[in-house]
């Protein structure tokens, strides 16, 4: 298209003034139906929502729709995503038919309404018409993607199916689109010690964070915050941010 000016009619529904709002994803084990199935199950908030929740009566939602039969088991393995007001439970099959290779993604989509999850309120939607998935659960399903062909290419044997259920998308979403959005430092999950630290450093950010160097860290303040706690806090930063502490 060489004349830009044609896209004039395009992505207008959308207004001047919104600015995405990243979402901050919590692997929270696996939701067993003996000899049904085995799901993964995640919680979806945005940055600055309530990460504090009760999961097990979705874990006993899930378990109860695959035991019901309302949700085809398929495969058996796959992964559900909770967020503020929709539940998918997404089962790994084949395609069209039974002969089809085991590419597809099944999703099962519930809307509950806002507010705490009520399994009385969920209501089961046509995919068609809401979508099987957000764009922030894009870098969630791009994970759960490649776990399931890292299981497809091995022997399938139990272990291999163990290691797929074990392999959690751990890493928060890091395609930003404006250089100055702030991302809380709430990511990191702080222990008592690391929130400690960020306060006498006044790190609200993870922004602020990388801006100090390790031995920074150390030295900022006397009260138990030592180079195993460092460790730690380079691990967790390098593990779910993929980013690295200043030497």
């Amino acid at each position: 298209m060489e004349n830009p000016d044609e896209l004039d009619r395009f992505g207008n529904f959308i207004s001047e003034n919104f600015i995405p709002e990243p979402r901050l994803v919590t692997p929270y084990g696996i939701v067993l139906a003996p000899n049904i199935a085995a799901v993964k199950l995640y919680h979806m908030v945005p940055y600055e929502g309530n990460i504090s929740i009760n999961m097990l009566p979705v874990n006993r939602t899930i378990k109860d729709k695959l035991e019901s039969g309302e949700i085809k088991p398929c495969s058996g393995l796959g992964y559900a995503v909770l967020s503020e007001d929709v539940l998918n439970i997404s089962m790994w099959d084949s395609g069209v038919d039974e002969n089809s290779p085991p590419y597809v993604i099944h999703p099962n989509v519930y809307t509950f309404g806002e507010g705490r999850f009520d399994n009385s309120r969920l209501e089961r939607k046509n995919v068609s018409e809401v979508g099987p998935f957000c764009a922030w659960e894009g870098d969630l399903f791009g994970h759960e993607s490649l776990a399931w062909r890292r299981y497809l290419y091995s022997k399938r044997t139990n272990q291999d199916k163990l290691e797929y259920l074990q392999d959690f998308y751990q890493a928060m979403s890091r395609d930003y689109p404006y250089s100055d959005l702030q991302h809380p430092i709430k990511l990191l999950r702080p222990t008592s010690r690391e929130y400690g630290l960020f306060i006498t450093l006044g790190i609200k950010t993870v922004e602020d964070l990388m801006r100090f160097k390790e031995k920074e860290l150390l030295n900022a303040t006397n009260y138990k915050f030592g180079k195993k706690s460092l460790g730690k806090l380079r691990d967790k930063v390098e593990k779910l941010l993929g980013l690295k502490l200043k030497k």
